[in-house]
């Protein structure tokens, strides 16, 4: 089953429920990084309504790239802090 995280915890959920109208919405996620050897991570690859069991393995290889797999609601400012020196994602994208 996929898996969906937020920077700083692990969600148990592939759905989120909007407090306003308890609708469940997707929550869906594009990895930032460059391509891993290996392809399984692949630059811009979008995931749909959670991670892949496949990518959280990976992860957990290298616990680094997490902070790079990001809602696709926050795409550009990520890509955009991922591009400035000294920014977290900057340090994790050049590992």
């Amino acid at each position: 089953m996929a898996k969906n995280f937020t920077e700083t915890e692990v969600v148990k959920t592939d759905k989120l429920l909007k407090s306003d109208k308890r609708e469940v919405v997707e929550v869906n996620y594009i990895y930032i990084g460059p391509t891993q050897p290996g392809y399984k991570l692949v630059k811009n690859a979008v995931y749909y309504g959670g991670i892949p069991d496949y990518v959280e393995m990976e992860l957990i290889e290298k616990p680094h790239l997490r902070r790079l797999i990001v809602q696709t609601t926050d795409y550009a400012d990520k890509v955009q802090k991922m591009n400035i020196k000294g920014t977290p994602e900057y340090d994790a994208a050049h590992r």
